[in-house]
């Protein structure tokens, strides 16, 4: 949990223990109309600190799933690039064929093949 959440929460706790115990300090003065209000701040407190854990826990477990999905992404990446080499390596860079595997293949330079006409650059027609 980032600093200032942490902050937040341990700063609302601490004034919902305090205002609960001084509701319990004066609840029995006269006139006083909170009076059982200190039971349901400290619920709410054991409500929020149980809710904290809660999210913690599921952070964490987040955060163990998301390795687990990284290492599996990554093991996928390497197995395309060697299936990605063995297939170009098989059938050549610049076969077709290799399209039908979703790779593409390696174009000739240039309009007809090479990048000069007669050891001149061509120039792109308008």
């Amino acid at each position: 949990m980032k600093s200032n959440l942490n902050n937040q929460l341990n700063e609302t706790l601490a004034k919902l223990e305090q205002v609960a115990d001084g509701i319990d300090l004066h609840k029995n003065d006269p006139g006083f109309l909170i009076a059982n209000e200190g039971e349901s701040l400290r619920a709410l407190k054991t409500q929020l600190e149980d809710a904290r854990q809660e999210y913690v826990t599921s952070e964490n477990a987040a955060r163990i799933k998301h390795d687990v999905y990284m290492v599996k992404l990554k093991e996928s990446e390497e197995s395309l690039t060697k299936l990605s080499s063995i297939i170009t390596g098989l059938y050549g860079k610049r076969n077709q064929v290799i399209a039908d595997f979703g790779l593409l293949p390696y174009k000739k330079p240039g309009r007809n093949g090479s990048s000069k006409t007669n050891g001149e650059a061509t120039q792109p027609s308008s």
